[in-house]
């Protein structure tokens, strides 16, 4: 044990979604937010820190997992609050309240939400210190986020001004902070861990994996998989929640995905049984228009899978598994390069999985989190954490 972990902490992971990632449920969300959160949870009770988490009513009663990570439950929300006050009670009265009885050292917070707010409010309250962890380069961008109404932007900013150390995924949320609130935020690359994998194969399928939604832009995995009639391509997400929209758009890409006969549309996958699907896959395809970073690349670099993708998020200047594209013209070309000659892909394999092993198992990311457990509660208006 290294002399940071000479005192285990007790931390509370915060996150009302957790709760499939944790105990596999049927779920149809699962978020890269929440995949990281169960991971770090995992790997710090593994090193002899008391973990926690609370997340939203499931009607189920608090419990242990099979790792020892306590779970807690919000209580129900029916029929509790009063209209138009209910975005502070009872929801995020109940946060504070779960906060209080579970009594951290360390509360852990992901994604922007308003809900950072509650969490800030009980952290200022206990003189209990408060980690906010970036999930998207939006979180740091000025003007509106997409996805957050006015007054549950108003509520994460708030909170964010009361953290006292925030993480980052790569070098340009880092940069955001510095630049957007004058702040130093500490690099904390995603780490992922898994079992029996299969390796990559350049004769297996092209794959795609991801919520099926405008942002993550399936319609050009399809418009690529066009272009290589020969080639099994593979898509792999569900939808974007309940509301009619994404529900209606998610049709319409499963209905363009069964027109064309080299692509299989798999649709949901619970995350503890999605790794089946990149096992022997020659190339993972990302589409999106912006990420924090991505699990989905982590998933296949552990399987020394190489990655073709619009965004290439880095946290340092050092080669990645990811391979840049500039347009679908360009993807395409790159596919059709790495398909065509085993050679190729075995360079961008090796690099892929090279760099995972350096830069993203649990054993390369934890001491980080150790590091950060040990640093003293910042005095001051503001904290700060600057990169060890």
């Amino acid at each position: 044990m290294s002399e940071a972990m000479a005192r285990p902490a007790h931390l509370c992971f915060v996150s009302t979604t957790i709760y499939p990632v944790l105990v596999d449920t049927n779920v149809a969300v699962v978020g890269g937010a929440e995949v990281q959160q169960a991971m770090i949870a995992r790997a710090l009770r593994a090193r002899g820190h008391r973990v926690s988490v609370l997340t939203r009513d499931h009607g189920v009663p608090d419990q242990v997992t099979a790792e020892g990570i306590e779970v807690h439950h919000t209580p129900p929300t029916a029929g509790r609050g009063i209209k138009g006050l209910r975005r502070i009670h009872p929801r995020l009265t109940d946060v504070v309240n779960g906060l209080r009885r579970i009594d951290p050292d360390l509360v852990y917070f992901r994604c922007a939400s308003g809900m950072l707010a509650a969490c800030a409010w009980y952290a200022r309250w206990a003189q209990k210190r408060l980690v906010y962890a970036a999930a998207h380069d939006y979180d740091f961008l000025p003007g509106r986020i997409f996805g957050l109404e006015r007054r549950e932007l108003l509520l994460y900013r708030a909170g964010l001004r009361w953290c006292d150390f925030v993480v980052v995924q790569n070098r340009e949320q880092q940069a955001l902070l510095r630049r957007r609130f004058g702040r130093e935020g500490l690099i904390v690359p995603n780490c992922y861990a898994e079992s029996n994998v299969v390796a990559g194969d350049p004769a297996g399928p092209v794959l795609w994996v991801g919520t099926v939604k405008p942002l993550k832009r399936p319609e050009l995995f399809l418009a690529l998989a066009a272009r290589f009639p020969q080639r099994r391509f593979v898509l792999v997400g569900g939808p974007a929640g309940d509301g009619d929209g994404a529900a209606a758009y998610y049709r319409r890409i499963e209905m363009q995905a069964r027109q064309l006969a080299n692509v299989e549309f798999v649709g949901f996958v619970p995350f503890t049984r999605v790794g089946r699907h990149y096992d022997g896959a020659a190339v993972l395809v990302n589409t999106s228009e912006a990420e924090g970073f991505p699990n989905t690349f982590l998933q296949a670099w552990i399987r020394s899978v190489p990655t073709l993708s619009f965004v290439a998020p880095t946290t340092s200047g050092e080669p990645t598994g990811t391979i840049a594209c500039r347009d679908v013209e360009h993807m395409a070309g790159l596919l059709g390069a790495l398909l065509g000659n085993d050679a190729r892909w075995g360079e961008a394999s090796a690099r892929a999985s090279a760099h995972f092993q350096r830069t993203h198992s649990v054993e390369a990311v934890d001491s980080l989190y150790d590091t950060l457990l040990a640093a003293p509660k910042p005095s001051g208006r503001f904290g700060m954490v600057t990169t060890p």
